[in-house]
């Protein structure tokens, strides 16, 4: 699975919404995000600009980006977004909600968090 610079920077942008869905970011969040961008080949260089593309983007565009791509990309955006709402061990009915919307916004397929988390674990 690869994605282009600016689907991985879509995937990015609704990554930190998610990990600010309670108001707070932890560094278990933050830890999954570069996690998965090093998971993706990205080397250390090219990671501060793609988080920096991340910012630049509009939702809107992160959207409809991920709206796009193809059924097995679209599950693995809901089993990232699903993994970084339970890596702190506590989820919240915000972070539920914005997982609820990013999913319908973006035509996820709907997952629960284990089946995120069984998805994340396999690949």
């Amino acid at each position: 699975m690869t994605f282009s610079g600016f689907e991985f920077a879509a995937i990015i942008k609704m990554a930190k919404a998610m990990a600010f869905a309670d108001g707070k970011v932890e560094k278990q969040e933050l830890s999954s995000i570069v996690n998965e961008m090093q998971r993706f080949g990205v080397n250390p260089d090219d990671a501060d600009s793609l988080l920096e593309a991340s910012d630049r983007m509009e939702t809107s565009d992160a959207v409809s980006l991920i709206s796009k791509m193809d059924l097995e990309r679209k599950q693995y955006v809901a089993a990232f977004l699903g993994a970084i709402m339970a890596v702190d061990m506590e989820i919240t009915d915000s972070e539920m909600a914005m997982w609820s919307l990013v999913s319908e916004l973006c035509k996820l397929p709907t997952m629960s968090v284990r089946q995120a988390l069984e998805i994340m674990t396999s690949l």
